[in-house]
């Protein structure tokens, strides 16, 4: 996005290159670790101002665009907005699959709900207030996408031309070709902030699941990744190895194009396949056991459930194809490799030794026990590190 910005502001003269882009993706994940670091009631206030100008810059952009596009006489017919089907791939003599693989997009935006769950401990009255923030953060999305997504159909009078785009992104072209170049860069200033931004409660999530899988010892060097800054009683030493770990990651770009492709095409995938699995076993194994907190879905919980799991099931064979029926190793979708790779590592992880002593989520601390502290956990060493741990943070937190 930065790249496009700098390119259409330039009139071309300037192109990023991968060195240059890999750059910038350094200098905003710098960023994302100092701000992921902060108190939480300072990145709950900054997340307040960041979701504000997301909606309502949002909302603004999808007027302006429609109203420049009206002006420039570049509206297609509603016929022409809602039904007419454009391939550009090829898979051109199914139409079908050719929509089954389009929804890689929605399943991109629509993810990170999760981050509510992740971050719980960090906030009051969290068994209604994750859940409730899970809905109302899809819904939303999911309206001010939908609305996006129509005003694109109707301002978009080539498809070809707008995928053949020199720019890095066929949307910067779209609002180049309606709004100008003082529009579209006014425009894309805040597209582009929005999701910068975007990337923060992400790194956050991450650093929690980390800070999460470390206190109950599931990661090499748990007991140094939960370890909490004494100021701001955040994971600060998980923040930074997510940091590290997504540059590195990062450098596969500079390296394999089809291998970091890989990567972001498993990631959305791999983000369904997790949450699918305790929903599964929620309306399986568990239906009968599970014990409803004060938020539920009720009697809708199980249709709802079946639902999410067979969608998710469609789309694990439609995400790990590739764009066409031919295909190499350049083009070849290695997202299969990269979810099996994790999946085959998971798991002989737990069979080859996590299985003798890992004992899943840890209550750490039981209310009303005399001590004020009392840790559940059969493997001695673990359970003193634990007790020592929090005996410091308890500590630094009076």
């Amino acid at each position: 996005m930065i790249a496009a910005f700098i390119q259409v502001a330039t009139d071309d003269s300037i192109i990023l290159d991968s060195r240059q882009i890999y750059g910038i993706c350094l200098v905003i994940l710098v960023v994302y670790g100092l701000i992921s670091g902060l108190a939480t009631s300072i990145i709950a206030r900054l997340q307040v101002y960041f979701a504000t100008v997301n909606i309502l810059s949002s909302i603004a952009i999808v007027i302006a665009l429609v109203v420049t596009a009206s002006n420039k006489g570049n509206v297609v017919p509603a016929k022409t907005a809602f039904f007419e089907f454009t391939n550009n791939i090829s898979w051109l003599n199914s139409p079908g699959f050719t929509f089954l693989i389009s929804t890689t997009g929605p399943l991109w935006c629509l993810t990170g709900y999760d981050s509510a769950a992740h971050i719980s401990e960090e906030s009051s009255n969290a068994s209604t207030a994750a859940p409730r923030a899970i809905i109302y953060a899809v819904s939303a999305m999911g309206v001010l996408g939908w609305a996006t997504m129509l005003a694109i159909s109707f301002v978009t009078t080539d498809v070809t031309s707008v995928v053949n785009s020199t720019l890095p992104l066929p949307m910067a072209q779209i609002l180049l070709d309606n709004m100008g170049k003082k529009g579209m860069l006014a425009a894309w200033f805040f597209v582009t902030l929005t999701q910068i931004v975007g990337g923060i409660p992400q790194c956050i999530d991450a650093s929690r699941a980390v800070y999460a899988f470390s206190r109950d010892g599931a990661l090499p060097l748990s007991r140094y990744w939960r370890r909490l800054n004494p100021k701001t009683l955040t994971p600060i030493h998980a923040v930074w190895f997510v940091v590290f770990s997504s540059a590195v990651l990062g450098l596969l770009a500079l390296v394999n194009l089809t291998a970091v492709e890989a990567i972001f095409n498993c990631a959305a995938l791999a983000l369904y396949i997790s949450y699918a699995i305790p929903i599964l076993m929620r309306i399986t194994y568990g239906r009968k056991t599970f014990q409803p907190g004060p938020f539920s879905l009720g009697s809708f919980s199980v249709p709802i459930g079946t639902v999410a799991c067979c969608f998710v099931l469609v789309q694990i064979p439609v995400q790990l194809f590739p764009l066409g029926p031919v295909t190499n190793p350049l083009d070849m979708n290695y997202a299969v490799v990269v979810l099996g790779t994790i999946l085959i590592g998971s798991l002989g992880w737990f069979f080859l030794g996590a299985r003798r002593w890992f004992q899943g989520p840890r209550l750490t601390i039981l209310e009303g026990s005399s001590t004020a502290m009392e840790i559940n956990c059969d493997n001695e060493k673990i359970r003193k590190e634990m007790e020592n741990e929090i005996t410091w943070t308890a500590g630094q937190a009076v």
